[in-house]
């Protein structure tokens, strides 16, 4: 284990330019009408030659909407439509009799192939079925049940399937269950690669390093899973530390620990890898996987600094060599009050959490820590093997509704997220910069991503949410985005990846004599990222689909 304390790069004064960065390419206007398409419902997936998209009817009936479903294609680059197909057709009875008692679950699109998954529910019984279509939108396999599963009153933990696909290098789907079992007993997963044709050449079944206990949601998966670019699947896995451990912790350390698994599909062995150590807490632990290796991260917190571990002291970083399945050097990477100050050096208050009355210690762990509500959002790997880490500050507020009765409680959330701060890490585990960009936008609801990247050799673009001007000094009420400039402008930044250094820009959506029947709007929310473009859709009497690229 290595433990490396850096300096960061002198700040460098953002800029603020109006010149393009990106190229936007827009669909014809699609029609809201029944008598064509029906209701665009959203963008299903992308491949090399199209964006395949779901419609279904326009109605006020969740059931009735889905009476009738279409796939709808369109030309990549051309952005015209191609093909349509009715999937779920209420005119025809014997269609109709075979989409009886079935809802649209969940769909992937590959270089080959669209899949279409629909669920069956029943009180003790969970049926899904799978269809699959080629890129012309003809039928290529019709229904077929891919999975069931009866509950058992015996089993401790019931089954929970998991279904993940990985668009890169051509497109790979897999269909897996956690197994029903008793307490005590290792979780035991079943799985299939899935091909246009719902077969499988690649399967088996393996056990988890993870046992059954009364702390495993018994009918939810234990992990987080992911489908690797190498062809593996990868776990993330929170462990709750057993009594005799938990007696031996230190005032402050974590009652749980993550670690991360490495199925090999081909050959099922399976590898795991505990991150727990001694005086530290990690945060925001997460995997960003290559063919070749699998890079681990997050903040860390020591606990020798801080008694209730909890200040973000740092960046832990790790790398696994996925082919060999062996952990290379383990790294904390330290902040300190210099770094941090010249960081937040435009935005202090934003620099660290609220140090009203706290003891002497625990001022000086704070003045060497981020603030704690810091979230890791978004880590590009670049082509150098180098990562680039995106984090903001979020704060999610929770309050009762006033349609909150002694029968139900419901629950509103707001999320107020701040800054988009940049830190790349070598592959050596350094921080080689970091850069700090003020923001602040408000949303409904949590589990907000809206912070976006897309990249060229020598930049990254940023996309995120901001409520106020693009170059106001100060978040007041005073510099808030009117209505009109929110919807007709999207702020976004371009990051020099050898410095650092960013400059801010606005996207202009709509100019001045745009007619009003054909104005668009750019959610960060709803973009979607496919070969280094951005992909998105909006409503103006009907529905447009757009493409934004980095400009050459």
């Amino acid at each position: 284990m290595k433990t490396f304390v850096i300096y960061f790069l002198t700040a460098l004064l953002p800029l603020v330019s109006h010149s393009q960065a990106l190229d936007v390419e827009w669909s014809p206007k699609i029609p809201y009408d029944n008598k064509v398409d029906g209701n665009f419902v959203g963008i299903l997936g992308i491949n090399s030659k199209y964006i395949f998209t779901r419609f279904n009817d326009i109605a006020k009936d969740f059931e009735k909407m889905e009476k009738n479903v279409r796939l709808v294609s369109f030309d990549k680059q051309t952005m015209e439509k191609v093909n349509v197909v009715t999937v779920k057709d209420s005119k025809n009875k014997a269609n109709s009799k075979e989409y009886k008692g079935l809802t649209f679950h969940n769909y992937f699109v590959s270089e080959d192939a669209v899949y279409l998954f629909w669920i069956k529910l029943t009180f003790f019984k969970t049926e899904i079925y799978a269809e699959t279509f080629d890129n012309d939108l003809n039928r290529f396999k019709p229904l077929t049940l891919v999975y069931q599963n009866t509950a058992d009153i015996k089993n401790f933990k019931q089954g929970a399937y998991l279904l993940i696909g990985n668009e890169n290098n051509g497109g790979q789907l897999l269909l897996g269950t956690e197994m029903p079992g008793m307490e005590g007993e290792n979780i035991k997963l079943s799985y299939k690669i899935l091909k246009p044709d719902l077969t499988s050449d690649i399967s088996g079944e393996v056990d988890l390093p993870i046992k059954i206990t009364q702390r495993v949601v018994v009918n939810e998966l234990s992990s987080v899973y992911t489908l690797g670019d190498d062809g593996n699947l990868h776990l993330r896995t929170k462990y709750a530390l057993p009594k005799d451990d938990l007696k031996q912790q230190s005032k402050g350390e974590q009652d749980f620990y993550s670690a991360y698994s490495i199925i090999n599909l081909k050959n099922r062995k399976v590898k795991s890898f505990p991150f727990k150590f001694e005086q530290k807490n990690i945060f925001d632990f997460d995997v960003k996987m290559t063919v070749n290796s699998a890079k681990v991260f997050g903040f860390f917190s020591d606990v020798s600094k801080d008694k209730k571990g909890k200040d973000t002291h740092g960046i832990f970083y790790s790398v696994i060599n996925s082919e060999e399945l062996e952990i290379e050097d383990v790294h904390f990477i330290y902040f300190s009050k210099e770094q941090l100050d010249r960081l937040f050096s435009d935005d202090m208050e934003d620099r660290q959490d609220q140090k009203l009355l706290v003891s002497k210690s625990k001022a000086e762990s704070m003045d060497g820590a981020l603030a704690s509500n810091y979230t890791i959002e978004k880590v590009e790997v670049m082509d150098d093997g180098n990562i680039v880490i995106f984090c903001s500050r979020v704060k999610i507020k929770e309050e009762i509704s006033a349609n909150s009765d002694r029968h139900r409680t419901i629950y509103l959330y707001t999320t107020i997220k701040n800054n988009v701060t940049a830190f790349k890490i070598s592959k050596e585990g350094k921080i080689e910069w970091a850069s700090n960009l003020d923001r602040k936008v408000t949303y409904g609801g949590y589990k907000i991503a809206d912070l976006k990247v897309i990249k060229d050799k020598s930049r990254l673009l940023v996309c995120y949410g901001n409520d106020y001007e693009m170059n106001t000094q100060s978040k007041d009420f005073l510099s808030k985005n009117t209505l009109s400039a929110s919807r007709d402008f999207m702020e976004y930044a371009l990051f020099d990846y050898e410095t650092g250094a960013y400059i801010r820009k606005e996207f202009i959506i709509n100019n001045k004599n745009t007619p009003k029947g054909e104005r668009k709007g750019i959610s960060q929310r709803r973009l979607q990222i496919r070969e280094n473009s951005f992909y998105t859709s909006c409503w103006n009497g009907g529905y447009y689909i757009g493409r934004l690229s980095i400009k050459d």
